[in-house]
């Protein structure tokens, strides 16, 4: 038997394992790729909790810095008045 593809059977059974095979070879390669693309989604889920929360400690870290940051500010101006007002 001849079909368009230049592929030949000795009958139709040949025919029928034939496309029977190449139709469980696609099966497999689908299911093989579902699973890949299932575990990357997975990973992917993971990864974004952690960066969230590194994010978030990171947030945090720069709140805690920024209020020392404006403490230590605030600690200087009040000594630099103490200083002036000591001069006068």
């Amino acid at each position: 038997m001849s079909k368009g593809d230049g592929l030949q059977f000795s009958s139709k059974d040949a025919e029928i394992q034939y496309w029977k095979g190449l139709a469980e070879e696609y099966l497999q390669e689908i299911e093989r790729i579902q699973k890949e693309s299932d575990e990357f989604i997975v990973e992917s889920q993971q990864l974004e909790k952690e960066y969230e929360a590194t994010i978030e400690q990171n947030e945090k870290k720069i709140k805690d810095l920024s209020l020392a940051n404006n403490k230590a500010q605030n600690e200087i101006d009040s000594l630099k008045k103490m200083e002036t007002w000591r001069l006068k």
